[in-house]
């Protein structure tokens, strides 16, 4: 919770911190109900994040269907 205060209106930098890849953040900004950075209050007891593998999937099904539009 301390750690997350210092990031308020920053969830890019504190997903940074937490060392989770950038091109994860937005995926997991929308799973936290953000739908910006600036939005993140840091009044949270945990943050929903998925395993490395299940982000780079639901991340080339996204890319396969931009693709096909």
């Amino acid at each position: 919770i301390e750690k997350a205060l210092r990031y308020v209106g920053n969830f890019d930098g504190l997903c940074i911190d937490m060392d989770i890849d950038h091109d994860h953040i937005w995926l997991i900004m929308r799973m936290n109900g953000m739908r910006n950075t600036y939005d993140f209050t840091g009044k949270v007891d945990s943050i929903l994040v998925p395993d490395v593998s299940t982000l780079q999937m639901v991340v080339e099904r996204h890319m396969r269907i931009q693709k096909m539009l």
